[in-house]
């Protein structure tokens, strides 16, 4: 029997869609466990892969992947010592001696966080680490598929750094003696984390936040609701949206008993809750009841059941808990992690529940998930491509998910991903189809685009249709959101050098990369942040009686587009144009979100009638902006 990939068995339990099977979330720091679904003995020196090709074997989504740590005693660069034992630690040593000298620590804790930076290096080096942990899960996979499973990222609204290390008593006093500087230390941290979300957030390699703060004990809150209303609630609804603006599945992690703010983290925007603690009074049947709309994952018992229970009693917990919410937006799991104390026969019978739950849709899944021939199978992430010559059961996988199917093949072979990086001659391909075409030049607009040494992720076709629009327009001020490297604001630049008037703002998250060639012309100002924050700042830029022209290129996810479309629409004048970017997204070529530029374009224009798609701007017929030519009209 056909099944689904992990990633899409998880992805469709959080969208609360039927899935073959109940999806399993867990962290394994259990030496017997890790062993026995590893199949190797666990060391410290090989202990991160062990524990990867185990948790590739027998969970769908895993957080936290490491090994045991040799025990010792160590500082971390916050001066705090920590002792540290095989797969736990604490401190044993701080920085400070009174509320003085902690005072001074915690300046210099905001001074550090304030600084932090998250360039393009950075966000590729997770993602490579993310690549390499897809290995070692796709080994452990038992099908023989490499089938990867999820990583979950882990993203704090920024309250528990401030007492795991510190203490809760000395956060405590200083809530009391100075809340300002409390509230500066919260707002540092959190500040710094959306800068880390803007840089390494990404659907393919990020599909699910784990968003947290540990702010509960079993028998409520340990802040006060009050306080975390006012305070750390519309700090968490900045993360959560963070991350929604770039696709991302955003799961709500903490410990112990949450009923008193349940309200207030729905309202937050999270899509679901982990890890539903048992013994705290948090049940997957009753908040299932009270908030149907939120997806869970967790809800074993692992303080009581798991480490004392038999595998009878948990096998009976796991389909109560499976029952309870009719095998629909849940991931089973135990209520932390699998520690030492879970006899492995326990583990087994959490994980082979899992394993034999119907998630409503197994044949339903089977007939649909068929290789037919001569069909061509597309990967919606890396834009590889494959040709069946002999159908079959079962479904290809490409980056953790299923290859979609695209029309019928004209010829036999269709481009992978190594040949597109080739393409072949023009005159030897006359029959090759438009969406093959496309995919080569995606290939080569965004790897091999250049303008003077600067890369630039521009198709040529419609830069000369900008050119054109600019000099019919002559803008005074052209807003680019979304610059990456620079190489299209250069060019804009040069245009507008010819032209003899005109000046560009650029708007993104960061320039780092944008090398000081762009950032000196004299027509250039970038502005680093989130555009609709920035606006504004962009809106007092902009004299009165300028025209403006706004080409909008930023993170392609349906909803950040929309609202930017909304935010930046009024600055465009009569006659100019609102130009979105890469509406070709699954419209074109296989690639980006979806639903995605094309679709927010169609949104925009049904909310308003001061634009219009002028597809005479489309006169190359091969565009990157099916319908993102939009005109001011009134």
């Amino acid at each position: 029997m056909a099944s689904m990939t992990k990633r899409e068995r998880v992805l469709r339990a959080a969208r609360f869609e039927e899935t073959d099977r109940v999806p399993l979330f867990d962290i394994l720091q259990n030496n017997a466990v890790i062993e026995h679904y590893a199949g190797r003995p666990l060391t410290y020196e090989n202990g991160r892969e062990t524990v990867a090709l185990a948790a590739g074997r027998a969970l769908d989504m895993t957080r936290f992947v490491s090994g045991p740590q040799l025990p010792g005693v160590g500082a971390t660069p916050d001066g705090m010592v920590h002792q540290v034992e095989r797969w736990t630690s604490w401190v044993v040593e701080r920085p400070f001696q009174d509320m003085a000298t902690f005072c001074d620590w915690v300046k210099e804790r905001i001074r550090a966080a304030n600084a932090l930076t998250f360039d393009r290096e950075y966000a590729e080096d997770i993602h490579r680490q993310v690549h390499d942990l897809w290995r070692l899960f796709a080994e452990g996979d038992p099908t023989g598929r490499m089938d990867p499973a999820v990583l979950a990222i882990e993203s704090s609204v920024g309250l528990t750094g401030m007492f795991s290390g510190p203490g809760l008593e000395m956060l405590t006093y200083l809530m009391a003696d100075d809340p300002g500087l409390v509230e500066e230390w919260l707002e540092a941290n959190h500040q710094a984390e959306l800068r880390k979300v803007a840089a390494i957030a990404s659907p393919r390699y990020l599909p699910v936040a784990l968003t947290f703060d540990d702010i509960a004990h079993k028998t409520g809150t340990i802040f006060a609701p009050d306080w975390l209303r006012r305070l750390w609630i519309p700090r968490l609804e900045r993360l959560v949206s963070a991350w929604h603006d770039r696709d991302t599945v955003c799961l709500f992690h903490s410990d112990g008993n949450l009923w008193a703010i349940m309200d207030d983290l729905v309202t937050a925007g999270v899509d679901g809750l982990n890890p539903v603690e048992t013994l705290a009074g948090m049940t997957v049947r009753e908040v299932r009841e009270r908030y149907p709309k939120l997806f869970m994952a967790g809800g074993i018992d692992v303080s009581e059941l798991l480490p004392t229970g038999t595998p009878e009693e948990v096998r009976q917990a796991c389909e109560a808990a499976i029952a309870g919410t009719g095998a629909r937006g849940y991931l089973l799991g135990s209520t932390t992690l699998l520690h030492d104390g879970v006899p492995l026969a326990n583990a087994q019978a959490m994980f082979e529940t899992a394993w034999a739950s119907d998630g409503g849709c197994r044949a339903k899944y089977e007939e649909t998930h068929m290789t037919e021939r001569l069909q061509v199978y597309t990967c919606e992430h890396c834009r590889s491509a494959v040709a069946v010559l002999r159908g079959g059961d079962g479904c290809l996988v490409c980056c953790g998910v299923p290859m979609q199917l695209g029309r019928q093949a004209a010829y036999e072979e269709t481009p992978g991903r190594e040949d597109l990086m080739h393409p072949p001659s023009m005159e030897n391909n006359l029959n090759m189809t438009v969406k093959n075409a496309l995919a080569f030049m995606q290939v080569r607009l965004a790897d091999k685009t250049h303008y003077f040494g600067v890369k630039a992720l521009k198709c040529p076709l419609d830069f000369w249709v900008y050119r054109e629009i600019l000099c019919e327009t002559q803008p005074d001020v052209v807003v680019e959101i979304g610059n990456a490297y620079g190489g299209g604001a250069l060019a804009l630049a040069h245009v507008m050098d010819h032209l003899g008037k005109g000046r560009l703002i650029g708007l993104d998250l960061h320039h780092s990369s944008v090398p000081e060639m762009v950032t000196a012309h004299p027509r250039i100002t970038f502005l680093d942040g989130d555009a609709r924050q920035l606006l504004p700042r962009v809106q007092q830029m902009i004299r009165p009686g300028e025209s403006v022209l706004v080409i909008e290129d930023s993170s392609h996810a349906y909803e950040n587009t929309l609202n930017v479309l909304r935010a930046y629409g009024p600055l465009v004048t009569l006659g100019s144009y609102l130009i979105v970017e890469d509406s070709n997204c699954w419209h074109g070529v296989d690639v980006g979100p979806s639903p995605g530029p094309y679709e927010a374009v169609e949104q925009f224009l049904r909310e308003t009638d001061a634009f219009a798609s002028d597809r005479e701007r489309e006169s190359w017929f091969l565009t990157w902006n099916p319908k993102g030519y939009l005109k001011r009209v009134k």
